[in-house]
């Protein structure tokens, strides 16, 4: 079961209030709903603005790896080409005792720049 309702909330640190859409999801056998809320200013159908989230999410972590994470010599990248080489890369796991490997071909991303730029994202 899904149920959909918006509101008017307004944070202590905002100006004025805001609309935020709720989406409820009851599914079979969970003991808890799971909950989502979108914070927006659209005036669209709740059902419509929530059809919305996954590509929004989609744009707003490939702009977060392309600017915060990603190494200087790739920042420039368009989404599709971070898509392409970064995230339907295919990569072997390698599991050992004390370690999980991901062995990924070097063609798409060479070692180094991959290095560099989880640097940056550990670091």
């Amino acid at each position: 079961m899904v149920w959909y309702a918006d509101f008017l909330y307004q944070a202590q640190s905002w100006d004025r209030a805001r609309r935020v859409v709720a989406k409820v999801e009851w599914h079979k056998w969970e003991l808890f709903p799971r909950v989502g809320f979108i914070v927006l200013n659209l005036s669209r159908p709740t059902k419509r603005v929530v059809r919305l989230q996954l590509p929004v999410l989609a744009c707003n972590t490939g702009n977060f790896l392309r600017q915060a994470v990603l190494h200087g010599a790739v920042r420039h990248w368009t989404l599709t080409t971070l898509r392409e080489k970064w995230i339907k890369i295919g990569a072997k796991v390698v599991r050992h005792a004390r370690q999980v490997i991901f062995q990924i071909a070097e063609v798409a991303v060479p070692r180094k720049l991959f290095a560099a730029s989880c640097g940056q994202l550990s670091g």
